[in-house]
């Protein structure tokens, strides 16, 4: 947990700690729950589909599809999705 998700916690629960406490938990389990989503999951997201976009790469394989495009011209398009190469 950074600096910046501590900072944000507390000046949420004490804005809110008077008469809507309970916002204040919400907007504190909010920041605690959503940016480390954002800071951990994009990044593998974007990670897992350079992985399957390299593999496919290296099997002479359709990069949308996965379609086995043996035989075929590098310049063809794909007969499964139409994608070029």
């Amino acid at each position: 947990m950074g600096i910046v998700e501590l900072t944000l916690c507390m000046l949420a629960l004490v804005v809110f700690s008077l008469k809507f406490w309970w916002l204040g938990v919400m907007m504190c389990l909010l920041v605690l729950a959503v940016i480390p989503i954002w800071v951990i999951g994009v990044p593998l997201l974007y990670r897992n589909r350079l992985e399957r976009v390299r593999e496919r790469r290296s099997l002479n394989q359709c990069l949308e599809c996965g379609y086995d495009r043996k035989g075929l011209h590098t310049d063809e398009p794909c007969p499964e999705c139409d994608a070029r190469a």
